[in-house]
């Protein structure tokens, strides 16, 4: 069987939904990621592999938010209730904690 590949589109979409999957997660302790547009697209485009489809972009997800994620709860800088929010500069996706 022979599949096309996924549209730029259909992968910013399936990020959104890996992110809300994450969120979800996080909602007991009032977490919430937010993504630009433009983090999303980067992440869609850096994380898809045309040959294995979207499954490459969970572990991606993993490494570029969940990771650091984790290490900013650990390390005391995210407390219950912040937004973590990502966005695109130069590149790299820049990390910013919103203390409520």
């Amino acid at each position: 069987m022979l599949f096309k590949p996924l549209s730029l589109d259909e992968i910013t979409s399936i990020v959104a939904l890996l992110i809300t999957e994450t969120n979800e997660r996080l909602k007991e302790r009032r977490i919430k990621i937010e993504l630009s547009i433009s983090a999303q697209k980067w992440i869609g485009e850096e994380g898809y592999d045309p040959v294995y489809g979207a499954r490459p972009l969970k572990r991606f997800l993993q490494k570029q938010i969940e990771n650091r994620i984790a290490r900013a709860i650990i390390g005391g800088e995210v407390e219950d209730g912040s937004i973590i929010a990502f966005d695109l500069e130069t590149e790299e996706l820049e990390m910013t904690i919103k203390k409520s």
